[in-house]
């Protein structure tokens, strides 16, 4: 075993990195790609807009985000466009998802009935 600076090469020119990468790949496809409290992981932007849009058309969104692309002349392209530019107007429409689509429904007690 030859050390050359800070990687340690072995004696047929490969190192350490070169032997482990695949774990270090599988490792990071477990530790990182999976985010199980992250409502919106997996999701694009546009699947998100056309979703809302079904749910809610452009009047209620307009109505819920007051912002010029879903009320004059709205299309999804033109609205995509607006969103990628403007992180506030993002933050707000993925709020908005998150609240319509994701939101717990409130739990209800029940009396007990006595036998």
């Amino acid at each position: 075993m030859l050390t050359r600076g800070k990687r340690v090469m072995l004696r047929n020119r490969t190192t350490f990195y070169d032997i482990m990468a695949p774990c270090f790949q599988f490792a990071h496809y477990i530790f990182m790609d999976n985010q199980p409290n992250n409502p919106l992981h997996g999701l694009t932007l546009e699947k998100i807009l056309t979703r809302l849009v079904e749910k809610h058309g452009w009047k209620g969104l307009y109505a819920h985000i007051n912002v010029n692309c879903f009320y004059k002349d709205p299309s999804i392209k033109s609205s995509l466009k607006f969103l990628r530019k403007t992180q506030w107007a993002r933050d707000k429409v993925e709020a908005l998802y998150i609240d319509t689509f994701t939101h717990v429904p409130e739990f209800t007690w029940k009396p007990i009935k006595k036998a």
